[in-house]
């Protein structure tokens, strides 16, 4: 089982009630691997492999269970608790680190220009964890307000930089303004085509209404404080808000994560391609295969997931009791092979 994962193959741990062997209880487990390794459903067959039998061939039984494993937890075993994300702003601040001399003084010294740097990565890192959230939990409310305030606060200190920086200031000031736009810009050309390309893919996104951003008093006081971009009269955008739905079909949803492509481009934005962004996410942060049947899920016309059964969504973080089985599975795999076996595989009668 775990080679699988590590190889990307999607497959479940069954256990099995034996006819010839206390029938009542289950009694033997091993692992099987759908044909179809695009939705993970068993409706078209799949391989079995059982390392404690001489043959390929799939034991008889008189019931099963199945459990999908998909990026379970250890549990006893774990490593420290770790923040929902796979990005950090440290590991592309030194693109924007070109050093800022300043003589007799600035109204935005570069000093300031790295702690507030700094802070506005913090501040998006929070607003990316939280898409993560929204989407891991299908909390398609949270994803509407998050990306909302990414979009409205982005566009907005963009367009009150340009306006600052318009206005004439002396080499100090104009370089930590330009700083700032520097890290804005990475999080618009990069970071924001690869989200919005993300969620694309997974959601459709459907413009509901507006919201109006202004850079006006209370703007500089966003935690963290956006230093520097009050202008009068003030500028406004207008963000859109969307109405998000999960895409008929989507079995699994990578996280959105800074990947060493993200990294290469912090300092090249313009050459940034989603596609490659996307091809790029490994990392499973939801997935939706039923783990009793097989069956996929499917979405409603509200966009709600549903399945045949009343299953729900299976997600990473709450894999619960049964991944004891994951060991046993491990012993037999010193010898594994592939069988194609029938749909409902081998189901054998019991006498009463």
């Amino acid at each position: 089982s775990c080679i699988l994962l590590q190889l990307g193959f999607k497959h479940y741990i069954r256990k099995i009630k034996q006819p010839m062997f206390a029938p009542e209880s289950f009694t033997h487990v091993y692992v099987i691997v759908p044909v179809d390794q695009n939705t993970g459903s068993l409706k078209q067959g799949y391989y079995t492999i059982d390392g404690t039998l001489p043959t390929t061939q799939e034991p008889n039984y008189i019931e099963t269970k199945d459990f999908f494993m998909d990026k379970l937890s250890h549990i006893g075993l774990n490593g420290a608790t770790q923040p929902l994300n796979g990005f950090s702003f440290a590991d592309v601040k030194t693109a924007f680190n070109s050093p800022i001399s300043c003589w007799g003084g600035s109204a935005f010294s570069g000093s300031q220009a790295n702690a507030e740097g700094e802070k506005i990565g913090a501040y998006f890192e929070n607003l990316l964890n939280n898409i993560n959230v929204a989407v891991r939990n299908q909390n398609l409310q949270l994803l509407q307000d998050t990306f909302l305030k990414y979009e409205g606060i982005l566009f907005t200190s963009i367009k009150a930089y340009e306006r600052k920086k318009s206005e004439g200031w002396n080499k100090c000031t104009t370089d930590s303004i330009t700083r700032m736009q520097s890290i804005l810009n990475f999080y618009d050309k990069v970071v924001h085509k690869g989200l919005t390309a993300w969620l694309s893919q997974y959601f459709t996104m459907t413009p509901v209404a507006t919201k109006s951003f202004n850079n006006g008093q209370g703007f500089e006081d966003i935690d963290p404080t956006f230093k520097f971009t009050y202008t009068d009269p003030a500028i406004v955008y207008l963000a859109n808000i969307y109405d998000f739905k999960l895409k008929q079909g989507v079995t699994a949803i990578p996280e959105f994560e800074f990947t060493p492509y993200v990294e290469d481009m912090a300092n090249n934005p313009s050459a940034f391609d989603p596609a490659t962004f996307l091809q790029g996410l490994s990392t499973v942060l939801v997935s939706f295969n039923n783990p009793n049947n097989g069956n996929t899920g499917t979405v409603d016309e509200n966009g709600n997931l549903v399945y045949d059964t009343e299953n729900t969504p299976k997600t990473t973080s709450n894999a619960g009791a049964g991944y004891l089985l994951g060991g046993l599975v491990l012993i037999g795999l010193a010898s594994w092979g592939f069988s194609k076996m029938k749909d409902t595989g081998k189901k054998v009668a019991t006498k009463k």
